[in-house]
């Protein structure tokens, strides 16, 4: 894990690319700072991919203050028709980073909808995608959440 520490804020794309900047691994997984990983996340990732794989997604559940998990979502498989009017493969994604600077990394502009953005970009030069069928990813619901992470 590596941190970096920009001078000024720059939105979270800005802080996306310099986090893009910074990676060296072969893969790099998109989750936010305050949520929980299922301790064996990344090991099932690591498990479920080839060498054609390009994009990884789990599935996912939210949890509350007093650590109650509830709202549990058991994402369908790859579907580019649905992944045009909703961004449902959101968290644990994990992309192969060659990929990810292929397409051009996190865009300007795109603040709030970059990850969308970004895998809209990958499927269409995805060799393989891939939905790893586990709850891996723990979505924190918090008072301070974004929209009360009201995004499925």
């Amino acid at each position: 894990v590596r941190v970096v520490h920009r001078p000024e804020a720059g939105g979270i794309v800005a802080a996306s690319n310099a986090g893009l900047e910074l990676a060296t691994g072969e893969f790099v997984a998109l989750l936010d700072h305050d949520d929980l990983l299922h301790p064996e996340a990344l090991a099932r990732m690591d498990a479920a991919i080839a060498d054609d794989v390009d994009y990884l997604y789990s599935d996912e559940d939210k949890v509350d203050e007093q650590g109650r998990h509830y709202d549990l979502f058991l994402k369908p498989d790859w579907s580019p028709e649905r992944m045009q009017v909703q961004m449902y493969t959101c968290h644990l994604s994990v992309l192969r980073r060659s990929v990810v600077e292929q397409v051009g990394g996190f865009r300007a502009g795109f603040d709030g909808s970059q990850d969308w953005d970004l895998v809209l970009r990958v499927s269409e030069v995805a060799r393989r995608i891939v939905h790893v069928r586990a709850t891996l990813y723990h979505w924190r619901a918090v008072a301070a959440s974004e929209i009360g992470r009201a995004h499925v």
